[in-house]
């Protein structure tokens, strides 16, 4: 056999190896991020502050290594909350954990969730955004609609 046959055979052998060794696969399933929850966590005038829930199930057999999520969240088709959490959290294989938020709002958005708030009635949301996974480059993105209940 050619020398440099061989030495490609090898080398296709290594990158095989190399690959397997990895964290995580070329391309992890995207985990599904639910709103668990939102409660006021302060209401004044000038500044109001939510304290949002989220429910982070990961499909993948494999633990899955969160290093940040983005989010844009919506309550009654209105724009309520965006941002970015780079607190890591890693969700076990199979598994769901959540994460909690302090987002700020605007009076004239949050007043509709606030009244919702104190009657216990259900609110529709949408929750879109991109989550990025330590040692990955690529980002995730996901989005999620659904109603929830808001409870005092």
């Amino acid at each position: 056999m050619p020398n440099h046959t061989l030495r490609s055979i090898c080398l296709a052998g290594v990158i095989a190896l190399s690959g397997a060794c990895s964290g995580l696969p070329l391309q992890p399933k995207t985990p599904e991020i639910s709103l668990a929850g939102v409660q006021v966590a302060k209401l004044a005038l000038n500044e109001q502050r939510f304290r949002v829930r989220l429910r982070i199930h990961n499909p993948n057999d494999f633990a899955l290594p969160i290093h940040a999520i983005d989010y844009v969240l919506r309550l009654n088709d209105q724009d309520f909350a965006a941002g970015a959490s780079t607190r890591p959290i890693t969700v076990p294989a199979l598994g769901e954990s959540e994460l909690e938020l302090d987002v700020g709002g605007r009076l004239q958005n949050a007043l509709p969730p606030i009244v919702a708030l104190g009657t216990g009635a259900s609110l529709k949301y949408s929750l879109s955004g991109n989550v990025a996974l330590s040692d990955f480059m690529f980002k995730l993105p996901f989005s999620k609609q659904g109603k929830i209940s808001l409870r005092p």
